[in-house]
């Protein structure tokens, strides 16, 4: 049994493989600490300069409370599975008995649901699911609000709007979902979609404009950024093929 001192241990050697992570993460971003501290304030986690320097550069934090630990998460854009697990090392955790498995893999496969958890992962698809198309749902409909069209992709059928095809997508699992939990099934609850989406779900109707209220502040500065991303990486991309279509010089003329 892992009692309050070898727990106390073992938190202090696993903040170590957290501020690894977040320090691999944030190199690998490009981003310094003051770059980080302004994400973490702008996620609600108001942590002064110095403070953070030390967190990040020194072996003092003993422990992460979960907020600091999703704080992290969402100001690098990456799941807290990534800080949990202290990716991208794949390293072992530290060990405890509370651990079924301290390796990274057997460690995900736990958060996931073990075959020996009373509730297994496939408990939590029909929530992750939900989750996944709403936040893309949220993304296509700011991408629509910033580029000034909805974009358009193919199917069997013919060419569909992206967003429209995504609330076909949520609309069909939301039945789904209802089905199972009616014939009894062990699902989870879902929440309710956002007001301005369900008349969307509920009636075989589409948006004839971009959504007011899914246009939430950060998905749209974040989806504004990757498309600032892909337009410049488009831009080097065609200077440089310029370059190399251009006249060549021929040393012997």
């Amino acid at each position: 049994m892992t009692n309050s001192a070898s727990l106390a241990a073992w938190e202090s050697e696993y903040a170590l493989r957290v501020v690894h992570s977040v320090n691999e993460l944030r190199n690998f971003m490009g981003l310094s600490i003051p770059a980080l501290r302004d994400r973490l304030e702008e996620v609600g986690w108001k942590v002064g300069l110095d403070t953070l320097n030390g967190i990040l550069s020194t072996k003092k934090r003993k422990s992460f409370s979960v907020g600091e630990i999703f704080s992290f998460a969402s100001a690098l854009r990456v799941p807290p599975e990534f800080i949990l697990l202290g990716l991208p090392s794949a390293e072992d955790l530290p060990e405890s008995p509370m651990l079924p498995d301290a390796s990274v893999s057997g460690a995900l496969r736990w958060l996931r649901g073990a075959s020996d958890s009373v509730l297994r992962g496939s408990y939590l698809n029909p929530l992750e699911t939900y989750a996944r198309l709403l936040a893309d749902i949220r993304r296509e409909n700011a991408i629509w609000h910033l580029g000034g069209e909805a974009r358009v992709r193919d199917e069997p059928g013919g060419s569909v709007r992206t967003i429209d095809y995504l609330i076909d997508r949520m609309r069909a699992q939301l039945d789904h979902w209802l089905a199972n939990m009616t014939a009894g099934a062990l699902v989870p609850q879902l929440p309710e979609p956002p007001a301005s989406l369900r008349p969307y779900l509920e009636r075989l109707e589409y948006p004839d404009a971009p959504i007011a209220d899914l246009l939430d502040e950060r998905t749209v500065r974040v989806v504004g950024e990757d498309m600032d991303r892909l337009e410049a990486a488009q831009r080097e991309f065609e200077r440089l093929k310029a370059a190399s279509d251009g006249p060549s010089t021929n040393a012997a003329e």
